[in-house]
């Protein structure tokens, strides 16, 4: 059976995973030289980062493509840059990664949720113990307010936090440390896996998802047949 298309709406934000079949990132050279091909790809693509989390087993990135296609660019491109220097670096073949990547567009009214859930991944996996006192993601440059790694968007629901970077700095990081609706995080986790919009019915009509990709809540598999 033939793979669905991956949605991808210009404009609109999207949650991005990349799975490894075991440990992927063994020391900080890994990293750096994956943070260094993202950054050149999305500044050769017309698209943006709002948040990312390097973990040892995967990548997570939340992506606002400006143009069609631009997120498969991207992807297709940091795929072609860093796995050659990987397999070279490691004398390794093929990917290590476990297939393609998943995604899924995500309501733009809940932008700095979904900011939120990347840029703490790594507390939620037990990695560390505070999401900002993990290296290999934004979350530390985004409470801390030093450089990071890697640029990226700042975008309205930031500014909305407070009037100065104290301010809003501390406020995230608040945030940061509320518990999230698991629902929601399963939610927000099978929606990527499936590659399904997530969000509210008015947001996706606003947004332009096509009729036959919103769910219809209708459980999977065949329908029951009715009672004689």
């Amino acid at each position: 059976m033939a793979r669905m298309a991956r949605l991808e709406l210009v404009g609109e934000i999207h949650h991005v995973a990349l799975r490894g079949r075991q440990t992927v990132f063994f020391d900080e050279a890994d990293c750096v030289m994956l943070l260094h091909a993202l950054s050149e790809e999305a500044r050769e693509r017309e698209a943006s980062l709002l948040a990312w989390s390097l973990l040892p087993d995967s990548v997570h990135l939340l992506v606002r493509p400006r143009e069609k296609g631009a997120l498969a660019l991207l992807m297709q491109g940091l795929g072609r840059r860093w796995v050659p220097q990987y397999n070279q670096r490691h004398h390794l073949t093929g990917s290590p990664w476990t297939g393609r990547y998943y995604s899924c567009p995500v309501d733009s009214s809940w932008e700095l949720r979904a900011m939120r859930f990347v840029d703490a991944l790594a507390c939620f996996q037990g990695v560390c113990e505070r999401p900002w006192e993990y290296r290999w993601s934004s979350c530390s440059a985004r409470v801390m307010g030093t450089p990071g790694a890697i640029d990226v968007e700042t975008p309205r629901s930031w500014w909305d936090l407070g009037n100065t970077p104290f301010d809003r700095q501390a406020r995230y990081q608040d945030f940061l440390m509320k518990a999230e609706s698991g629902r929601w995080l399963d939610e927000l986790r099978c929606a990527t896996r499936l590659g399904r919009p997530f969000g509210a019915k008015g947001w996706m009509d606003s947004s332009g998802v096509p009729r036959d990709r919103v769910p219809t809540g209708r459980k999977p598999g065949r329908p029951r047949r009715p009672r004689r």
